[in-house]
C-alpha cells in the first residue's frame, strides 16, 4: 500500500510517497494530483524517500507529473531515491528523462 501527502507552501509543492505505488495507488494519485500545477507554483518534488516499490503505473504517473511541470516551467524535483527505485529508474531509462 502506499501513502502519499502532497504539503504546500510558498510556491513550492512537495509530494511525500511511502511504501508501494502500484496500478491501484498509482491511480489515486495520478487523480489527486491532476490539477496541482498552477500558475503559482514555481517547484515540484516528489520525495521518495519511503517508496520500496513502483509499478509501470507509477513511473507513468511521474512522468505526466514531470511533462506537466516542464510545459509550465516549473521546477521539477526527485529526492530520496532508494537504490530499488533507482535501478529501476535506470533500467527503463527514465532517470535520463529525469535528469538523475
Amino acid at each position: 500500500m502506499s501513502n502519499y501527502t502532497i504539503q504546500q507552501n510558498d510556491g513550492r509543492i512537495t509530494v511525500c510517497i511511502s511504501g508501494r505505488l502500484d496500478t491501484l495507488t498509482a491511480s489515486q494519485l495520478d487523480i489527486e494530483t491532476q490539477n496541482l500545477l498552477t500558475d503559482a507554483v514555481k517547484q515540484l518534488t516528489l520525495d521518495i524517500s519511503q517508496l520500496n516499490y513502483i509499478s509501470s503505473s507509477g513511473i507513468r504517473c511521474f512522468v505526466r507529473l514531470f511533462n506537466e511541470a516542464k510545459a509550465a516551467g516549473i521546477e521539477f524535483n526527485i529526492t530520496g531515491i532508494q537504490p530499488a527505485i533507482r535501478e529501476i529508474f535506470d533500467i527503463t531509462r527514465i532517470s535520463k528523462i529525469f535528469g538523475l
